[in-house]
Protein backbone atom coordinates (compact mmCIF):
# COMPACT_ATOMS: atom_id res chain seq x y z
CA UNK A 1 0.00 0.00 0.00
CA UNK A 2 1.71 3.02 -1.05
CA UNK A 3 1.19 6.69 0.92
CA UNK A 4 -2.34 7.68 0.87
CA UNK A 5 -2.77 10.78 -1.20
CA UNK A 6 -3.39 12.99 1.56
CA UNK A 7 -0.17 12.50 3.03
CA UNK A 8 1.54 13.41 -0.47
CA UNK A 9 1.48 17.45 -1.17
CA UNK A 10 -0.61 17.62 -4.65
CA UNK A 11 2.82 19.35 -6.65
CA UNK A 12 5.02 16.33 -5.51
CA UNK A 13 2.45 13.32 -6.79
CA UNK A 14 3.30 13.77 -10.85
CA UNK A 15 6.98 13.86 -9.99
CA UNK A 16 6.86 10.60 -7.44
CA UNK A 17 5.32 8.45 -10.25
CA UNK A 18 7.09 9.79 -13.12
CA UNK A 19 10.40 8.95 -10.96
CA UNK A 20 9.18 5.83 -10.16
CA UNK A 21 8.78 5.00 -14.19
CA UNK A 22 12.15 6.08 -14.81
CA UNK A 23 13.75 4.55 -12.08
CA UNK A 24 12.74 1.19 -13.51
CA UNK A 25 13.69 2.00 -16.97
CA UNK A 26 17.27 3.47 -15.29
CA UNK A 27 18.26 0.65 -12.95
CA UNK A 28 17.15 -2.24 -15.57
CA UNK A 29 20.22 -3.63 -15.65
CA UNK A 30 20.18 -3.94 -11.70
CA UNK A 31 16.54 -5.54 -11.59
CA UNK A 32 17.93 -7.91 -14.39
CA UNK A 33 20.60 -9.17 -11.69
CA UNK A 34 18.43 -9.58 -9.04
CA UNK A 35 15.94 -11.42 -11.35
CA UNK A 36 18.50 -13.91 -11.81
CA UNK A 37 20.16 -14.20 -8.31
CA UNK A 38 16.23 -14.79 -7.37
CA UNK A 39 16.04 -18.15 -9.66
CA UNK A 40 17.65 -19.71 -6.54
CA UNK A 41 14.68 -19.75 -5.07
CA UNK A 42 12.75 -22.38 -4.07
CA UNK A 43 9.65 -22.15 -5.93
CA UNK A 44 8.29 -19.62 -8.59
CA UNK A 45 6.02 -18.49 -6.11
CA UNK A 46 8.30 -17.42 -3.75
CA UNK A 47 10.34 -15.67 -6.33
CA UNK A 48 7.87 -13.52 -7.63
CA UNK A 49 6.98 -12.63 -4.60
CA UNK A 50 10.45 -11.33 -3.78
CA UNK A 51 10.02 -9.81 -7.07
CA UNK A 52 6.92 -7.68 -5.91
CA UNK A 53 8.72 -6.73 -2.45
CA UNK A 54 11.76 -5.26 -4.00
CA UNK A 55 9.76 -3.23 -6.46
CA UNK A 56 7.62 -2.26 -3.19
CA UNK A 57 10.34 -1.28 -1.50
CA UNK A 58 12.23 0.75 -4.55
CA UNK A 59 8.58 3.16 -4.98
CA UNK A 60 8.08 3.57 -0.89
CA UNK A 61 11.87 4.86 -1.06
CA UNK A 62 10.94 7.32 -3.61
CA UNK A 63 7.80 8.48 -2.12
CA UNK A 64 10.09 8.76 0.98
CA UNK A 65 13.07 10.72 -0.62
CA UNK A 66 10.42 13.37 -2.27
CA UNK A 67 8.58 13.51 1.40
CA UNK A 68 12.22 14.52 2.81
CA UNK A 69 13.59 16.33 0.18
CA UNK A 70 16.52 13.89 -0.89
CA UNK A 71 19.07 15.54 -3.57
CA UNK A 72 19.29 14.24 -6.94
CA UNK A 73 22.74 12.25 -5.67
CA UNK A 74 20.77 10.57 -2.70
CA UNK A 75 17.83 9.51 -4.24
CA UNK A 76 19.72 7.47 -6.51
CA UNK A 77 21.92 6.05 -4.07
CA UNK A 78 18.30 4.88 -2.22
CA UNK A 79 16.83 3.54 -5.12
CA UNK A 80 19.99 1.45 -5.84
CA UNK A 81 19.97 0.55 -2.47
CA UNK A 82 16.44 -0.89 -2.41
CA UNK A 83 16.58 -2.63 -5.68
CA UNK A 84 19.85 -4.67 -4.29
CA UNK A 85 18.99 -5.25 -0.58
CA UNK A 86 18.12 -8.25 -0.85
CA UNK A 87 20.25 -9.34 -3.52
CA UNK A 88 21.52 -12.50 -1.86
CA UNK A 89 18.35 -13.86 -0.03
CA UNK A 90 18.22 -16.78 -2.45
CA UNK A 91 21.61 -17.78 -1.90
CA UNK A 92 23.06 -20.73 -0.75
CA UNK A 93 25.21 -20.29 1.94
CA UNK A 94 29.23 -20.59 2.19
CA UNK A 95 30.28 -24.41 2.45
CA UNK A 96 31.88 -23.26 5.84
CA UNK A 97 27.84 -22.15 6.83
CA UNK A 98 25.97 -24.66 5.30
CA UNK A 99 24.86 -26.90 8.01
CA UNK A 100 23.43 -23.71 9.86
CA UNK A 101 20.06 -22.93 9.42
CA UNK A 102 18.94 -19.86 8.36
CA UNK A 103 22.52 -18.11 7.83
CA UNK A 104 21.30 -16.43 4.93
CA UNK A 105 18.54 -14.87 6.39
CA UNK A 106 20.38 -13.10 9.25
CA UNK A 107 23.35 -12.21 6.98
CA UNK A 108 21.97 -11.56 3.62
CA UNK A 109 22.68 -7.55 4.29
CA UNK A 110 26.59 -8.16 4.76
CA UNK A 111 26.39 -10.45 1.76
CA UNK A 112 24.91 -7.97 -1.08
CA UNK A 113 26.77 -5.36 0.74
CA UNK A 114 29.62 -7.06 -0.37
CA UNK A 115 28.65 -7.14 -3.97
CA UNK A 116 28.21 -3.38 -4.13
CA UNK A 117 31.54 -2.35 -5.42
CA UNK A 118 31.68 -5.25 -7.81
CA UNK A 119 28.18 -4.12 -9.45
CA UNK A 120 28.52 -0.48 -9.22
CA UNK A 121 31.56 -0.41 -11.03
CA UNK A 122 32.94 2.77 -12.80
CA UNK A 123 31.70 2.34 -16.01
CA UNK A 124 28.30 1.41 -14.80
CA UNK A 125 27.98 4.41 -12.85
CA UNK A 126 28.98 6.58 -15.49
CA UNK A 127 26.12 4.60 -17.89
CA UNK A 128 23.60 6.32 -15.48
CA UNK A 129 24.72 9.53 -14.88
CA UNK A 130 26.50 9.83 -11.90
CA UNK A 131 30.02 12.24 -11.93
CA UNK A 132 32.78 11.29 -11.90
CA UNK A 133 33.88 12.67 -8.76
CA UNK A 134 31.01 10.85 -7.30
CA UNK A 135 31.32 7.29 -7.88
CA UNK A 136 32.67 6.18 -4.57
CA UNK A 137 30.64 8.48 -1.98
CA UNK A 138 27.79 6.90 -4.35
CA UNK A 139 28.72 3.16 -3.42
CA UNK A 140 29.56 4.46 0.17
CA UNK A 141 26.02 5.67 0.85
CA UNK A 142 24.29 2.38 -1.13
CA UNK A 143 26.62 -0.06 0.47
CA UNK A 144 25.76 1.68 4.19
CA UNK A 145 22.28 1.53 3.31
CA UNK A 146 22.37 -2.27 2.60
CA UNK A 147 24.34 -3.05 5.73
CA UNK A 148 22.12 -1.40 7.94
CA UNK A 149 18.85 -1.82 6.73
CA UNK A 150 18.36 -4.83 8.97
CA UNK A 151 18.05 -4.08 12.13
CA UNK A 152 18.60 -3.97 14.94
CA UNK A 153 14.95 -6.44 14.86
CA UNK A 154 13.07 -7.28 17.59
CA UNK A 155 11.06 -10.14 17.98
CA UNK A 156 11.54 -13.11 15.27
CA UNK A 157 14.67 -11.65 13.50
CA UNK A 158 16.51 -10.88 16.90
CA UNK A 159 15.69 -14.33 17.92
CA UNK A 160 16.80 -16.05 14.41
CA UNK A 161 20.11 -13.93 14.89
CA UNK A 162 20.81 -15.23 18.39
CA UNK A 163 20.73 -18.59 17.18
CA UNK A 164 22.64 -18.67 14.43
CA UNK A 165 25.21 -16.39 16.18
CA UNK A 166 25.21 -19.41 18.49
CA UNK A 167 25.59 -22.19 16.09
CA UNK A 168 28.86 -19.93 14.83
CA UNK A 169 29.85 -19.82 18.40
CA UNK A 170 29.97 -23.31 18.71
CA UNK A 171 32.24 -23.27 15.44
CA UNK A 172 34.49 -20.89 16.40
CA UNK A 173 33.19 -18.70 13.76
CA UNK A 174 32.77 -14.56 13.95
CA UNK A 175 29.03 -13.48 15.20
CA UNK A 176 26.59 -11.35 12.74
CA UNK A 177 25.96 -8.03 13.83
CA UNK A 178 22.79 -5.67 12.52
CA UNK A 179 23.79 -1.90 13.09
CA UNK A 180 21.46 0.43 13.30
CA UNK A 181 20.14 2.56 10.63
CA UNK A 182 22.21 5.96 10.70
CA UNK A 183 21.39 8.86 8.38
CA UNK A 184 18.97 9.74 6.04
CA UNK A 185 19.58 7.02 3.25
CA UNK A 186 19.62 4.08 5.22
CA UNK A 187 16.66 5.14 7.71
CA UNK A 188 14.84 5.53 4.79
CA UNK A 189 15.06 1.73 3.00
CA UNK A 190 14.61 0.49 6.33
CA UNK A 191 11.38 2.50 6.66
CA UNK A 192 10.63 0.93 3.43
CA UNK A 193 11.57 -2.47 3.70
CA UNK A 194 9.68 -2.31 7.33
CA UNK A 195 6.41 -0.85 5.40
CA UNK A 196 6.64 -3.43 2.67
CA UNK A 197 7.08 -6.28 5.37
CA UNK A 198 4.33 -5.11 7.37
CA UNK A 199 1.68 -4.66 4.30
CA UNK A 200 -0.97 -7.09 2.82
CA UNK A 201 1.87 -8.10 0.15
CA UNK A 202 4.20 -8.68 3.01
CA UNK A 203 2.03 -11.08 4.97
CA UNK A 204 1.71 -12.87 1.58
CA UNK A 205 5.37 -12.71 1.30
CA UNK A 206 5.82 -14.31 4.39
CA UNK A 207 3.44 -16.89 4.39
CA UNK A 208 4.69 -17.91 0.42
CA UNK A 209 8.25 -18.20 2.30
CA UNK A 210 7.00 -20.16 5.36
CA UNK A 211 4.90 -22.55 3.21
CA UNK A 212 7.85 -23.64 1.02
CA UNK A 213 11.06 -24.05 3.12
CA UNK A 214 11.46 -26.68 4.99
CA UNK A 215 12.90 -25.15 8.04
CA UNK A 216 10.06 -22.71 9.08
CA UNK A 217 7.81 -25.57 8.17
CA UNK A 218 9.44 -27.41 10.98
CA UNK A 219 9.66 -24.37 13.01
CA UNK A 220 5.67 -23.83 12.42
CA UNK A 221 4.78 -27.53 13.23
CA UNK A 222 6.64 -27.36 16.39
CA UNK A 223 5.02 -24.28 17.08
CA UNK A 224 1.53 -25.55 16.65
CA UNK A 225 2.57 -28.38 19.15
CA UNK A 226 3.14 -26.09 21.33
CA UNK A 227 -0.11 -24.34 20.87
CA UNK A 228 -2.22 -27.59 21.30
CA UNK A 229 -0.19 -28.41 24.57
CA UNK A 230 -2.00 -25.68 25.79
CA UNK A 231 -5.32 -26.24 24.44
CA UNK A 232 -5.04 -23.50 21.95
CA UNK A 233 -6.49 -24.96 18.43
CA UNK A 234 -5.05 -23.55 15.24
CA UNK A 235 -4.47 -24.98 12.14
CA UNK A 236 -1.39 -24.84 10.35
CA UNK A 237 -1.82 -22.33 7.98
CA UNK A 238 -2.98 -20.08 11.02
CA UNK A 239 0.63 -20.44 12.81
CA UNK A 240 2.01 -19.22 9.63
CA UNK A 241 -0.16 -16.21 9.79
CA UNK A 242 0.55 -14.96 13.44
CA UNK A 243 4.46 -15.40 12.31
CA UNK A 244 3.60 -13.10 9.74
CA UNK A 245 1.50 -10.55 12.22
CA UNK A 246 4.07 -10.36 14.54
CA UNK A 247 6.86 -10.14 11.93
CA UNK A 248 4.56 -6.48 11.16
CA UNK A 249 4.08 -6.15 14.62
CA UNK A 250 7.92 -5.87 14.93
CA UNK A 251 8.18 -3.96 11.24
CA UNK A 252 6.25 -1.18 13.14
CA UNK A 253 8.69 -1.40 16.08
CA UNK A 254 11.66 -0.92 13.89
CA UNK A 255 9.91 2.45 12.34
CA UNK A 256 9.20 3.25 15.40
CA UNK A 257 12.62 3.15 16.15
CA UNK A 258 13.85 5.83 13.73
CA UNK A 259 11.71 8.84 16.03
CA UNK A 260 10.23 10.00 12.98
CA UNK A 261 6.45 11.04 12.98
CA UNK A 262 5.65 11.06 9.87
CA UNK A 263 7.00 7.35 9.59
CA UNK A 264 5.38 5.75 12.46
CA UNK A 265 2.27 7.23 11.25
CA UNK A 266 2.91 5.85 7.89
CA UNK A 267 3.70 2.12 9.08
CA UNK A 268 0.33 2.40 11.69
CA UNK A 269 -2.26 3.17 9.01
CA UNK A 270 -0.93 -0.16 7.26
CA UNK A 271 -1.33 -2.12 10.42
CA UNK A 272 -4.41 -1.15 10.44
CA UNK A 273 -5.53 -2.13 7.22
CA UNK A 274 -3.95 -5.44 7.30
CA UNK A 275 -6.94 -5.98 10.31
CA UNK A 276 -9.25 -5.37 7.58
CA UNK A 277 -8.34 -8.02 5.25
CA UNK A 278 -9.06 -11.15 4.88
CA UNK A 279 -5.48 -13.60 3.50
CA UNK A 280 -5.15 -16.90 1.58
CA UNK A 281 -2.64 -19.79 2.76
CA UNK A 282 -0.95 -19.97 -0.20
CA UNK A 283 -1.16 -24.53 0.18
CA UNK A 284 -4.87 -24.59 2.10
CA UNK A 285 -6.74 -21.25 0.54
CA UNK A 286 -7.55 -21.08 4.24
CA UNK A 287 -8.90 -17.83 4.59
CA UNK A 288 -7.13 -15.82 7.99
CA UNK A 289 -8.14 -12.71 9.25
CA UNK A 290 -6.38 -10.86 11.82
CA UNK A 291 -8.59 -10.46 14.81
CA UNK A 292 -9.67 -14.07 14.42
CA UNK A 293 -6.59 -15.83 15.61
CA UNK A 294 -5.68 -12.99 18.08
CA UNK A 295 -8.63 -14.12 19.47
CA UNK A 296 -8.28 -17.80 19.62
CA UNK A 297 -4.56 -17.01 21.50
CA UNK A 298 -6.33 -15.39 23.78
CA UNK A 299 -9.26 -17.42 24.51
Amino acid sequence: MPLEKEEIKEDIQGPIEREKEEAREKFAELFEIVKKRYENFPSETVKQEFLAHTEDVLDRVIEISFLKNFSSEERMAVEIAAILHDLTKADPPPKKYADIPNYVLVNHHQMAAGEVPEILTDEYLKKIGVKEGNFDELRRWVEKAILEHMGPHPGFMEKTLKRVNADLGKRGFSKIHHPQAEGKISQALLAADMKALADAKGIQKILALRSSQDVFLKEDKKRLESFEGLGIHLSLAEVRFLSAMESALEAEQMVRSLGDTDLSKWIEKVIEQDKKIVFRDPVSGEGLRWEEVLQKIKS
